[in-house]
């Protein structure tokens, strides 16, 4: 493509020159322009493709390399190691490509769910990251139910009972509004929330994150720092 390109630049240097200088006859320059316009938009149409190539090109690359990472990050998530899966979840997140596209919107509400669960089940939990997670995937999608319930299991950890039953409940409606049976975890969570006191309310396989800073929503995202989880 390229060398193509540059013999059809050489042609048009070369008939624009003679279209210049030779004013000898008119009809004949006037012959030589045309030809020379034709082989401008001849050239033009092959910069065109050659750069829309290099793009396609790009983005796919990139878009590969999120499948991969996504790929890794559910490897991990499935052995056991939820940093690790962290890690490679992140690097997802970071090379798909951001577009309006529905897709681009599906994968990355994917991701943040995944890496929610996966802030959930670190030692000690990263349940403020997770909150973040679980709130960026509803502000996009508020008709998620696997969103909601989450998003109420990280409240439950900060034992905001208030705030993780609302969400419960939320998701329960939403799973019942959809040809889907309500998965049991949530009608269990939403029946532990109710039926017990708020103190002996605890996050299932979790210890105690009372005394963890909590994010909420309307204040700024905590940074993101994968050199802070723990294991």
């Amino acid at each position: 493509m390229a060398a193509a390109c540059s013999d059809l630049r050489n042609q048009i240097l070369q008939s624009s020159a003679a279209a210049v200088f030779d004013d000898r006859d008119p009809t004949a320059a006037a012959q030589t322009v045309l030809a020379v316009l034709q082989q401008q938009q001849r050239f033009l149409t092959l910069i065109s493709s050659q750069l829309c190539a290099l793009d396609v090109q790009g983005a796919g690359s990139s878009n590969n390399k999120a499948v991969e990472e996504h790929e890794r990050g559910s490897r991990f998530f499935k052995s056991g190691a939820y940093k690790d899966a962290v890690v490679h979840y992140t690097a997802s997140l970071q090379q798909l490509d951001q577009t309006e596209s529905q897709s681009s919107h599906e994968k990355t509400a994917q991701l943040l769910l995944n890496r929610s669960l996966c802030l959930l089940r670190l030692r000690p939990p990263q349940v403020s990251l997770a909150l973040q997670d679980c709130h960026q995937v509803i502000q996009c999608r508020q008709d998620d139910p696997k969103a909601f319930y989450r998003r109420a299991c990280a409240h439950q950890a900060l034992r905001q009972f208030p705030e993780a039953l609302r969400d419960a409940l939320a998701s329960q409606e939403l799973y019942s509004s959809t040809s889907k049976p309500v998965p049991h975890d949530v009608t269990k969570l939403v029946a532990k929330l109710q039926s017990e006191p708020a103190q002996n309310v605890a996050f299932p396989g979790q210890r105690s994150c009372q005394n963890t800073p909590c994010w909420r929503p309307g204040l700024p995202l905590q940074p993101f720092r994968i050199a802070n989880l723990g294991s």
